[in-house]
């Protein structure tokens, strides 16, 4: 594969200002909140919402974002259940009685683990930081990579990963207005949707069939980070923007057997998206562009 550093570059402008609605109609003309934003939308307690995020991002993986984030707020608005998000009262229960009050809304796809994370989590946030992530922050004097070494050094569950934790820390700057040194140098969170408009965008083209591999997610952070530099944009900004390009157009390339993409008409970026082959999902890529 190759990398078109012209397509990146203009890919970042143009989709920054299509997203913050710069250019008329938006993304493809809506502008839709990212469902972490929406779980927490209305609650007025701060320790609430960074409880929320917190519990919640850590199980953030190989799941739709939609559906995890709706479910999360369905616990949060029974008061019966709402305790799973207090870190001190999880940790006055038990594994069965976590698992009995999570699971109320909807089975876990992966049951005892995610149960395990979760009270594994809320344990060391009540035994070592009062039961409040703010406390961890403010240990590591906000700096992301103590922080991250923090994370390693007390072996919490999800948040420590290469995916989740510039995820959690970009959630909180964004929902929370959280100030983190060095939070420019964070990778970009690579998941699906980000890998597929990497590729949609033309920042890589080429040809590949196989797993959205650890060198493949790489490539993608090392190269928006390069890209947006050269744009004069923090490349964390279009995480959002990349997410959603993904979820409201790219997905719906190739459906009905279609060779391109059924949204394009709408798209900000459609000169730049390469004709060919685009499938990435869990399973794996098929890239012939």
């Amino acid at each position: 594969m190759r990398v078109d550093k012209a397509a990146g570059t203009a890919a970042a402008k143009i989709l920054l200002q299509a997203y913050h609605g710069e250019i008329k109609g938006g993304i493809f003309g809506i502008i839709e909140s990212m469902p972490e934003a929406n779980a927490v939308e209305g609650i007025d307690n701060e320790q609430d919402k960074l409880n929320i995020i917190t519990a919640v991002v850590a199980i953030d993986y190989n799941r739709p974002a939609d559906l995890l984030w709706k479910w999360a707020r369905s616990l949060y608005d029974d008061t019966n259940t709402r305790w799973v998000f207090n870190f001190n009262m999880v940790k006055s229960t038990t594994r069965a009685d976590l698992s009995k009050a999570l699971q109320s809304k909807g089975k876990l796809r992966y049951g005892n683990k995610d149960v395990n994370w979760w009270y594994d989590n809320a344990l060391i946030l009540s035994n070592e930081f009062n039961g409040n992530p703010k406390s961890l922050f403010e240990r590591c004097e906000w700096d992301v990579f103590d922080i991250r070494d923090m994370l390693e050094e007390f072996y919490f569950y999800g948040l420590k990963g290469p995916k989740i934790f510039p995820l959690w820390i970009r959630m909180l700057r964004d929902i929370l207005d959280y100030e983190f040194k060095y939070f420019d140098k964070l990778p970009i969170p690579v998941d699906v949707h980000i890998a597929r408009a990497s590729f949609t965008t033309g920042l890589i083209r080429g040809q590949y069939q196989g797993k959205l591999s650890k060198n493949i997610k790489e490539l993608i952070q090392n190269q928006w980070k390069e890209m947006c530099s050269k744009a004069g944009i923090n490349h964390m900004d279009l995480d959002e923007p990349l997410w959603h390009l993904s979820k409201l157009g790219c997905s719906f390339r190739h459906k009905g057997g279609y060779t391109d993409c059924l949204r394009s008409g709408n798209c900000p970026i459609r000169e730049l998206c390469p004709k060919g082959i685009i499938r990435v999902s869990n399973s794996g890529i098929q890239i012939d562009t």
